[in-house]
């Protein structure tokens, strides 16, 4: 079940509905987390029995650390959860991955050996769930947070709906308090959720699906070059920027609406000077779990300047390969750390620019960020070499029918609201001038009209499935 899509729009009302109308916490908890349940498993009956495997094997190592005070007791079973859980990634995610590896290896050495692929479907969500399992078990182990005893509340940390899938990866310490509050209604909690789910479908619906139809015809079709090609290229980080970002809000707008808090995952990325710091505005709970997670027990920044360039390096290339089980990812992952450890070598990573120079510094960053996604959106190192030198050629738009014009007049169109909303919140203090001119309610009123008619008639006609359920 999708966010964009009417099984959603039916489910979703209802289970707020159901949810406010049941008394107690404890039983909103198993209504929640028997809803949660049949969300995933929507897609795939049997994805809830990986789900529950990974809730388990979580649970059982949480309770058992806890109640042991031997040191190396707690290491073998932090141990034996991280790996428990990361095989089931191992195994569905990367499966195929390792054996067209190994069969690329022994043709590279000539011999004649063709292993089989074992054709494993991936299961959406899995590396959201698994490292939010992950997270907890490390944390519990550290001391960081306690095991939890109560096996609802434990089992909808890890399954809560609004974030299954593709997050945000929630942190134990946020979420399994709040599974514990008796919860009230509360209208601006509801209406905020509200305002922040339209925006998400705004950027999925108009932003994302619009570019994406004009971004596939660029890397899909081989006679496009010149500024058609330079175009998609550029507009490729707005599609996944709309599309991710449009999923998050979608996410904690909803879990908002039944009173819940779910961290942000986004500030303003391509505004960020340089590429350490778009890392630290996107996908924020994927950086932080990295962080907190990899790079801090390989030693972090604290020690000499060739580990460090090491750690920033393994860490990122860990990064890639969570997002895709493809080569072109790990180039990806490579290109970000490489940027990272020149960015630290010049002591950029928190030099603070001037107004001028900060401008020149967002667009060169923009730029680096948009060539290094092409790389796993053109399929392969060669092809993304090859896209890149069509965007050299300089020809006319040679895209498309009658509409073509049309439709890049709604995509820049959406691309510019998202562009100045975001510099509104960066840099200017109009909108809190705007809510302090307005009246609460009219306000609220105009934002949510306005949002409604604005996805009615600038939506694609061709909706598409989020971009990270493949990660």
């Amino acid at each position: 079940m999708e966010f964009n899509s009417w099984s959603f729009v039916m489910f979703f009302p209802v289970v707020c509905l159901l949810y406010w109308c049941i008394k107690g916490q404890r039983f909103r908890n198993v209504f929640l987390l028997a809803a949660s349940y049949y969300f995933y498993m929507c897609w795939n009956a049997s994805y809830g029995l990986l789900l529950l495997t990974s809730t388990l094997i979580s649970y059982g190592v949480g309770l058992r650390m806890e109640s042991t005070e031997s040191r190396t007791q707690r290491k073998w079973l932090v141990g034996a959860g991280v790996v428990l859980n990361l095989a089931l990634i191992a195994y569905f995610k990367y499966a195929n991955f390792g054996v067209e590896t190994v069969n690329w290896v022994m043709q590279l050495l000539g011999v004649d050996m063709n292993v089989p692929l074992p054709n494993i479907l991936l299961p959406v969500g899995v590396s959201f769930f698994v490292f939010q399992s992950v997270g907890y078990t490390v944390d519990v182990y550290r001391r960081t947070v306690p095991a939890e005893r109560n096996f609802v509340n434990y089992a909808l940390f890890i399954s809560f709906f609004p974030q299954l899938v593709a997050g945000p990866i929630e942190r134990s310490g946020n979420m399994l308090p709040q599974f514990r509050e008796q919860r009230t209604f509360d209208d601006d909690k509801a209406i905020s959720g509200l305002k922040l789910m339209l925006w998400g479908y705004f950027m999925k619906l108009v932003v994302a699906d619009r570019c994406a139809l004009y971004v596939g015809s660029v890397f899909d079709t081989p006679q496009v070059e010149g500024y058609s090609s330079l175009l998609g290229i550029f507009l490729f980080p707005f599609q996944i920027y709309g599309d991710f970002a449009g999923y998050t809000y979608i996410a904690i707008g909803s879990a908002r609406i039944m009173g819940f808090h779910l961290n942000d995952n986004f500030n303003h990325p391509y505004f960020a000077a340089t590429v350490s710091e778009f890392w630290r505005r996107w996908h924020i709970s994927l950086s932080t779990w990295f962080r907190d997670y990899l790079y801090f027990p390989l030693g972090g920044s604290r020690c000499g300047k060739w580990r460090v360039y090491f750690n920033l390096m393994v860490t990122f290339l860990a990064s890639g390969l969570w997002h895709g089980a493809m080569w072109t990812y790990v180039a990806w992952g490579g290109v970000h750390g490489l940027c990272l450890c020149i960015e630290r070598a010049l002591g950029w990573q928190k030099k603070k620019f001037k107004a001028l120079e900060k401008c020149v510094h967002v667009a060169v960053t923009f730029v680096i960020v948009s060539l290094a996604r092409l790389i796993y959106r053109a399929g392969s190192i060669e092809m993304a070499v090859v896209h890149f030198k069509r965007a050299l050629h300089p020809s006319n738009f040679t895209l498309g029918n009658e509409n073509t014009h049309f439709a890049l007049l709604m995509i820049l169109i959406s691309v510019i609201i998202v562009v100045v909303k975001d510099a509104v919140e960066e840099w200017g203090g109009g909108m809190q001038k705007l809510r302090c001119s307005v009246s609460v309610w009219w306000r609220d009123v105009a934002i949510v009209s306005l949002l409604i008619v604005a996805i009615s008639l600038m939506a694609s006609p061709e909706g598409g499935t989020f971009v990270y359920f493949q990660f």
